[in-house]
């Protein structure tokens, strides 16, 4: 295969495709101008509600103060969520039964009324703060005190301190400021650091995720032992925030259990404290949690790169749920290691012996500080040590996904690159392939997705777009993304476009007419194009006959808005590929907007809607006729629904009983805010309190009317098919139960318990 990038051709199985005539320019990369883009998702203790019902727990973040939150709800077993919580509201204020970490911050500050809540915890019942790291000299882990950092990093941290020759534990206050001191903020009489609502940073690209019992279902080297002997481990719920740390919280409660800050963000924690302060970010990448066979034991383990924090990744042994001295499995950076964005995943080879699966990320300089090439990283756990898999293409390799048979052994791993290239990693041969040749203008940032192919193989499904640059983020000529799906065969060499259009149909429930943004399938890209499927023949007479065979390799669908672009790893579920993309700079027909975003629901084979309803758009419950509109005299189903503009987190889904999921979407909608000047703070409250509370009057609460024009409630998804595809409610302009302007809350669950079009 050729992989030169200038190049205007390149085999596939024999057969010769024209690929295009530009040289392409390599994206933007800008980790510290990062633009607002996304926001992550739910998570859940239980993603299986046929046991009964669960908590979720919901990432929040506010710019211009940049506090973050991480908000409890209830979930009952039908789907529907009982609780609700004044999002944003500050002072902080928890509602209900359920716990917001902000909230639980401000209270543990108040139960020590002399200020020393961010002290280390003597005691395992003292609740105040414990703070560890990696001491870069000796390599072990350290409480985060001055007195137990190596030179380097207190030089890095707080020179001031370091010239005064100051040794003490508290000696430093930009420490102590990190820790949560807040005696020399601004706020205070003669303090000169900033000033913050919370002590918990903006919580932006990081996912919580849910650490209880183990959830595989293993049945190797005495998983079904371990398992068993940890089915009752108390819950814990860990989150990157832009704060520096990596925040464990107890499930129960919201109490920071401990936290970690890795040794490679000290050298810039300082910038915490700054004013006027210029947000930087520090624990920011995605986090994976799962299960290991290492040093002749199971172990529970989290691991997670900085995303645009800095280069590298971590390993927490997070097994005990208490804090403890040895949590620091590694910490892996150095060259060819870049800014890792992605979910790092755990698996095994063939002799049994664990790894941590990862691509190398983006920025990666080789020993002599050239740029690098892009590369699959496998770290031993039992010894730390890295094997790598090279494409020889310089770049950033992105997250991986695994193929595993029976046996739990990693057999294929996938992973696309910055240039726009997927690959595939053959580990038992030690053989690297380019399945997919891309462009530098259609980025793969995100994990791909597999599936089993009917005639064999593997499907693959991506998309593309760049989020690391506020230069590509505002560029209104930003190149057009797209969504693929590729055959990992050598009899495919052709990839078949499908087209998109948008418009806006009526849709009815019980007499009330709906008007949805809905995306159907054309026969191509002018106006006036008919409804239509373009066929994607993977076997077919036309494989057989042509010499050189015109084999489907797969099928890509590009999206149809300037800017649109895909920042999450789609989902596969019940034959159809899931995702939600988003534009931060407008469309095509509202330049204006703030950006926008529609969730997606394509059939895996062809790109296309495959025949069916994929969304519940009448809101009555059923995927049926009225889930679909007539489009020049044709009945056609949508394949997408705009969900407006605003942050949108990727679809998070749980099964509610056989054969039906429900979906869950978070979301923001940030104002502006005005930026201030000099050393003065943002003055007041920027966001807007979006979650209201409960549907009881004698609580305040109200029901929004039976309007589905304006309705706030949504739709109720459940489906027979077990994909839940549908969009279940959002927001506009504004909010029919707040009469809110700004609107920062979206999901794909009836609110409060309210049912559907209650």
């Amino acid at each position: 295969m050729n992989t030169a990038k200038k190049a205007l051709y390149f085999k596939v199985g024999g057969g010769i495709v024209l690929i295009s005539t530009l040289v392409y320019a390599a994206m933007t990369f800008l980790p510290a101008t990062q633009p607002i883009t996304t926001i992550a998702p739910y998570a859940f203790d239980e993603g299986n509600l046929l046991s009964g019902d669960t908590r979720a727990f919901r990432p929040w973040f506010e710019n211009g103060a940049w506090q973050g939150d991480l908000i409890e709800y209830n979930v009952d077993a039908s789907g529907i969520r009982t609780t609700d919580a004044d999002v944003g509201s500050n002072p902080p204020t928890a509602t209900g039964n359920n716990w917001m970490a902000r909230a639980t911050f401000a209270d543990m500050e108040a139960t020590y009324p002399n200020g020393d809540y961010w002290h280390e915890a003597t005691t395992s019942s003292d609740k105040r703060r414990n703070i560890f790291t990696v001491n870069s000299d000796s390599g072990d882990q350290v409480d985060f005190l001055w007195n137990n950092l190596s030179d380097s990093q207190k030089a890095a941290l707080d020179q001031a301190t370091v010239d005064a020759g100051l040794l003490g534990a508290y000696d430093s206050n930009i420490l102590n400021f990190v820790r949560g001191d807040r005696s020399e903020e601004k706020s205070a009489l003669g303090g000169t650091l900033r000033l913050r609502y919370s002590l918990l940073g903006d919580i932006i690209n990081s996912n919580p995720v849910y650490i209880g019992a183990p959830a595989e279902a293993y049945v190797i080297e005495g998983f079904p032992t371990y398992k068993f002997e940890n089915l009752n481990r108390a819950g814990r719920v860990a989150v990157g925030a832009n704060d520096g740390m990596l925040h464990v919280f107890d499930a129960s409660d919201g109490r920071e259990v401990y936290a970690y800050i890795p040794s490679m963000v000290i050298d810039k924690l300082s910038k915490l404290a700054a004013v006027p302060y210029v947000h930087n970010y520090y624990v920011d990448g995605e986090l994976f949690y799962g299960s290991a066979y290492i040093d002749d034991d199971w172990k529970s383990l989290l691991s997670g790169g900085l995303g645009a924090g800095g280069k590298g990744l971590f390993v927490l042994d997070v097994t005990n749920p208490l804090v403890s001295d040895d949590k620091v499995l590694y910490e892996i950076t150095g060259t060819n290691i870049g800014y890792i964005y992605g979910k790092p995943r755990l698996g095994r080879e063939s002799g049994g012996t664990w790894n941590v699966y990862i691509g190398n990320g983006y920025g990666n300089t080789d020993a002599g500080g050239n740029p690098g090439n892009a590369e699959l990283l496998i770290i031993s756990l039992e010894d730390g040590t890295i094997s790598r898999m090279y494409t020889g293409i310089q770049g950033g390799l992105s997250a991986p996904a695994l193929v595993s048979g029976a046996d739990r052994v990693v057999d294929i791993v996938f992973a696309g690159d910055n240039n726009g290239d997927m690959w595939k990693f053959d580990i038992a041969n030690n053989a690297v392939t380019k399945i997919f040749d891309g462009s530098p203008d259609r980025p793969i940032m995100t994990a791909p997705v597999v599936g089993a192919h009917p005639n064999g193989g593997f499907m693959v499904f991506f998309g593309t777009g760049n989020k690391t640059s506020l230069v590509d983020a505002a560029d209104a000529s930003y190149p057009t993304q797209a969504i693929y799906g590729i055959w990992d065969s050598p009899i495919g060499n052709t990839i078949v476009q499908q087209y998109l259009a948008e418009d806006t149909a009526d849709f009815t429930a019980d007499g009330t007419y709906n008007p949805e943004q809905v995306r159907y399938m054309v026969d191509g890209p002018t106006t006036g194009a008919q409804p239509f499927n373009a066929t994607v023949d993977y076997a077919g007479p036309v494989c057989q006959s042509t010499t050189p065979n015109t084999c489907a390799m797969g099928w890509m669908v590009e999206l149809p808005n300037t800017g649109e672009r895909v920042l999450g790893t789609p989902s596969l579920r019940a034959g159809r590929v899931s995702v939600v993309t988003t534009n931060p700079i407008g469309t095509n027909s509202d330049p204006d907007l703030d950006g926008d975003s529609w969730l997606m629901s394509l059939f895996y084979l062809t790109g296309g809607d495959g025949g069916d309803v994929a969304f519940n758009v009448s809101g009555d419950g059923a995927l049926d006729t009225d889930d679909r509109f007539t489009v020049d005299g044709q009945s056609v189903p949508p394949t997408g629904i705009g969900l407006g503009d605003g942050i949108i987190s990727q679809p998070a889904i749980v099964r509610v009983a056989d054969g039906i999921d429900m979906v869950f979407i978070n979301g923001l909608r940030l104002p502006i805010p005005q930026i201030p000047t000099g050393d003065t703070f943002l003055n007041g409250h920027i966001d807007v309190e979006t979650d209201g509370p409960s549907t009881d009057p004698n609580a305040g609460g109200s029901v929004a009317p039976n309007n589905l024009s304006k309705h706030s409630e949504g739709y109720n998804i459940q489906t027979s098919d077990g994909v839940g595809r549908g969009v279940d409610g959002h927001v506009h302009a504004y909010d029919t139960i707040h009469n809110q302007v700004y609107v920062d809350f979206f999901e794909l669950e009836p609110r409060r318990g309210l049912g559907n079009l209650k």
